[in-house]
């Protein structure tokens, strides 16, 4: 696989474990409008004293993106991530926004330049080293289209 691949791969398995571990569940749909994840959750509901799990309509989806520590620039006290994300992929989650659907959700993972620190294996536990941030969009992109 290319660096590039496993990026990828390492951030869906970020993912993965999170959303189960917080109970939600991951659907991978069709390559739509930028979507890499919805996410759900079950409504529980009891009914003549037995508890039933469906599943709610309510969801986000999330688009995902993978890069190393050298791509971006973090100013931690002016809470600013500089991140070169193409235009059609912002514009993916603006248009979203007005449009009334599913929140659409940015999420950033970045990982150590050295590689060999992706991911650690000991006896007893496993070490993805990633950081991830989270993007919901506020306002509206003007861009000039040539």
């Amino acid at each position: 696989m290319t660096r590039d691949q496993i990026k990828e791969k390492l951030q869906n398995n970020l993912i993965n474990t999170i959303s189960s571990v917080k109970g939600f569940k991951l659907c991978k749909p069709d390559d739509t409008g930028g979507v890499d994840f919805s996410v759900f959750y079950d409504k529980k509901r009891t009914i003549n004293g037995k508890t039933r799990y469906t599943q709610s309509s309510e969801y986000i989806d999330l688009q995902l993106k993978s890069t190393e520590e050298r791509v971006v620039e973090i100013n931690s006290q002016k809470k600013i991530i500089k991140y070169d994300l193409e235009i059609k992929n912002y514009n993916d989650l603006i248009v979203r926004k007005q449009e009334g659907n599913a929140p659409l959700i940015l999420i950033l993972s970045i990982l150590p330049d050295d590689k060999t620190k992706w991911v650690q294996v000991g006896k007893t536990n496993l070490i993805l080293s990633q950081t991830a941030y989270w993007y919901v969009p506020e306002s509206i992109n003007i861009s000039k289209n040539d």
